[in-house]
C-alpha cells in the first residue's frame, strides 16, 4: 500500500479548504500549479486566490484578480524532507514542508509598501518573516505591483493540518484588509 508523503497530505487537504471557500462564494481560484523538480528532487504547490465579487460568477466574467488583491499560497518540500520521512531519521532535523504566502497588488506609488506591512504584521503576527519586492511597468508608471510574501519560519507537518482551513480563512481576511486599503 502506498503511504503518502507528508506534502501530499498536506496539499490535499490545503486545495480541498481553497475550493471550499470557492464552492461557497468566499473565494475566487485563479490559478494553481504543482511542480516537481526532478533537478534538486523537490515538490512545490502554489494555488492563487481572490476574493469573490458579485461579478465572479456571470458566464462572461473573466477569472481575474484585476484590481483586486490576489493571494497564493505555496507549500514546498525537498528531498531532505522526504528522505527523512521514508527514512525515518532526518539528520536535518523535523521533516516537514515550508508554507509561505504570497500578497500580490497594484499600488499607487512607493510610499505604501511600509502601511502593507504593518497590515501583513498585524494579521500574521511578529513570528513570521515579511519579504516585499516592487515591479514597475515602463506602459503604466503610475501603477506598481507589490508582493509581499510572508514566510513561516518552521517546517509544517500534520500535525497543523486541521490548521489549513482555518489558514485560507486567515488568508481571506487579510486580502479584505489590502482590498480596503484602496477602496
Amino acid at each position: 500500500m502506498f503511504d503518502p508523503a507528508i506534502f501530499e497530505n498536506l496539499r490535499v487537504v490545503l486545495e480541498g479548504a481553497v475550493y471550499d471557500r470557492d464552492l461557497e462564494g468566499e473565494a475566487l481560484v485563479t490559478g494553481r500549479s504543482d511542480l516537481l523538480d526532478l533537478a534538486v528532487m523537490s515538490r512545490r504547490y502554489a494555488i492563487r486566490l481572490t476574493r469573490q465579487t458579485a461579478g465572479d460568477r456571470t458566464v462572461n466574467s473573466p477569472r481575474s484578480a484585476r484590481g483586486r488583491s490576489e493571494a497564493e499560497i505555496n507549500l514546498a518540500a525537498g528531498l531532505e524532507d522526504f528522505a527523512g520521512e521514508k527514512l525515518k531519521e532526518d539528520p536535518f532535523g523535523q521533516p516537514g514542508c515550508d508554507l509561505w504566502i504570497e500578497y500580490v497588488l497594484e499600488i499607487p506609488g512607493d510610499d505604501v509598501c511600509g502601511h502593507i506591512r504593518n497590515v501583513l504584521k498585524r494579521q500574521w503576527g511578529e513570528g513570521v518573516a515579511i519579504r516585499q519586492q516592487v515591479a514597475y511597468d515602463d506602459s503604466h508608471p503610475d501603477v506598481r505591483r507589490l508582493t509581499s510574501a510572508v514566510w513561516f519560519q518552521r517546517k509544517i507537518n500534520e500535525r497543523q493540518i486541521d490548521d489549513l482551513p482555518e489558514l485560507v480563512d486567515h488568508v481571506l481576511r487579510t486580502l479584505e484588509e489590502l482590498d480596503q486599503l484602496f477602496d
